[in-house]
C-alpha cells in the first residue's frame, strides 16, 4: 500500500487527501492497524498513526471502516458501446483509482 517514503514529503506539505482513522489491512506488509493514509498526486505518500487534519486539502473519515489496497469490483460493466451501462474503464481509471508505486 505504501508508495512513497516520508523523507520525500516535507511536514509542511499538504496531502490532496487524507483518509483518517480507518483500520488498514495490507497483507503485503503484514499490517493490520489503525492508520491515516496520506495521498498526494494519486500516490500513497504516507501511512502514519496520525496525520494532522491541517495537512489535508480534503479529509475522508474512515473510522470504523476497513482501508485496504487492491480490491477490484469483479462485477463491473466495462464494455462501452455495447450497452447503456457500459463504462470506458481505460479512460476512467486514472481519475477514480489510486496507484501504488
Amino acid at each position: 500500500m505504501l508508495g512513497l517514503g516520508a523523507g520525500a514529503f516535507a511536514q509542511s506539505d499538504k496531502f490532496d487527501l487524507v483518509i483518517k482513522g480507518g483500520e488498514v489491512l495490507d497483507p503485503g506488509q503484514k499490517l493490520r492497524a489503525r492508520r491515516d493514509v496520506g495521498i498526494k498526486n494519486a500516490v500513497i505518500a504516507a501511512l502514519e498513526p496520525d496525520i494532522a487534519d491541517a495537512r489535508a486539502k480534503q479529509l475522508l473519515d474512515a473510522k470504523g471502516k476497513l482501508v485496504l489496497p487492491g480490491l477490484v469490483d469483479m462485477h463491473a460493466h466495462v464494455y462501452p458501446q455495447v450497452s447503456a451501462l457500459g463504462l470506458p474503464a481505460d479512460e476512467l481509471v486514472p481519475y477514480t483509482a489510486t496507484r501504488p508505486t
